[in-house]
């Protein structure tokens, strides 16, 4: 199975591996950005651990790693990401 990053999640990504480069170096950035990338990899094939946001969004799950909450939707053949956001940032201001 497949996971296709949105644009604004792709923006997410790009801000969270800049913020985490200016702060621990670009060597915990990649590994950072890995671990992100790896566990959406893993969403697709451990669907009985998705956490449904019906309140924030029908159709919208999420799985926090981390700092980050990755928040998704169900594809024919994967995930959609649609937005990865710090723990503390309110989700139904920032999906679409």
């Amino acid at each position: 199975m497949n996971f296709h990053v949105s644009k604004p999640a792709g923006k997410d990504l790009v801000e969270i591996w800049t913020y985490s480069q200016q702060q621990w170096g670009t060597q915990q950035a990649d590994l950072y950005l890995e671990s992100l990338a790896l566990r959406m990899a893993w969403l697709t094939e451990n669907r009985e651990l998705w956490r449904t946001r019906q309140a924030v969004k029908e159709g919208v799950f999420s799985y926090l790693e981390n700092r980050h909450v990755i928040y998704f939707a169900a594809a024919r053949k994967g995930i959609n990401i649609l937005r990865v956001l710090h723990y503390r940032m309110d989700p139904g201001q920032r999906l679409e």
